[in-house]
């Protein structure tokens, strides 16, 4: 039997550009680095899908991932990626989040 979330979804938190502090220390730069969010599992639209808005505008998305309910939230606009294992099965940034009691849908 296929598990009900196959995948991991992981979110990029960037790094910091370095600099000085208020003392007038330098502060190193720190690089950016990949979390994970939780479990998931994704679908593919095959020609890219729309979904009209509240305020009229329709956006365009590729990929539909669901995730348990009590995931991490990823904010909008969040460079997201699915992996399974090694493999990056894809990566984009998150146009629209939905957190509802049974689960939560990130569009892509």
């Amino acid at each position: 039997m296929t598990p009900q979330y196959p995948y991991i979804l992981f979110f990029y938190q960037p790094g910091s550009p370095g600099g000085q502090d208020v003392s007038g220390n330098w502060i190193p730069q720190s690089e950016g680095q990949w979390i994970e969010a939780g479990k998931c599992r994704d679908s593919a639209t095959s020609k890219g899908s729309s979904e009209q808005m509240t305020d009229g505008i329709a956006n365009l998305y590729d990929f539909l991932i669901q995730m348990p309910p009590k995931t991490t939230i990823v904010p909008v606009g969040t460079k997201i990626r699915v992996k399974q294992g090694d493999v990056i099965r894809m990566e984009g940034n998150v146009q629209r989040l939905y957190v509802g009691q049974l689960h939560t849908k990130v569009w892509v």
